[in-house]
């Protein structure tokens, strides 16, 4: 066990579920090798793994602990659920799409509802959560001077100019 507090806070469920999502992702792919049989079993595995990875990489560097921990945490799975229903609700459109059917914000119906469901809703909402989540013990004196303790020194300083 390492003495390292980065270490120490990692959650291991997260790696658990990255691994996971790997191994769903894996299988759409796969499954996408074998015909038409797979297309459907392999389109949800990606919209599985895609889901659960999101929040689960996230997880690795959130402050999930403390005051805030909790509601980082729902923020966390609440872009996972996003993530999975812009996806879902992807897949479920029919597949016969005209090409001169209605654009939604200059995309077609599926390409709009991954692009603003999927990327531009959690791009706004997280940033947000994170300067909230933010807590000032990040740059407290201990900790500052750990990282000073641990930059290099440097040995031939350049005289100022």
């Amino acid at each position: 066990m390492t003495s390292d507090p980065a270490t120490r806070a990692r959650p291991h469920w997260a790696v658990g579920l990255i691994f996971a999502a790997a191994v769903l992702m894996l299988t759409g792919y796969a499954l996408a090798f074998a015909g038409e049989r797979g297309a459907a079993p392999g389109a949800w595995a990606l919209v599985l793994g895609n889901a659960v990875l999101a929040p689960a990489a996230m997880a690795l560097g959130a402050p999930l602990r403390g005051t805030r921990g909790s509601v980082v945490r729902g923020a966390l799975w609440a872009t996972g659920f996003v993530i999975l229903v812009a996806f879902a609700a992807a897949l479920a459109l029919p597949a016969d799409e005209a090409a001169d059917s209605r654009l939604f914000l200059g995309f077609p119906r599926r390409a709009a509802i991954v692009i603003y469901g999927a990327g531009v809703l959690p791009l706004l909402a997280l940033p947000a959560l994170f300067a909230w989540s933010f807590d000032a013990r990040a740059f407290d004196a201990g900790n500052i001077e750990r990282i000073r303790a641990a930059r290099p020194v440097d040995r031939d300083p350049a005289p100022p100019s």
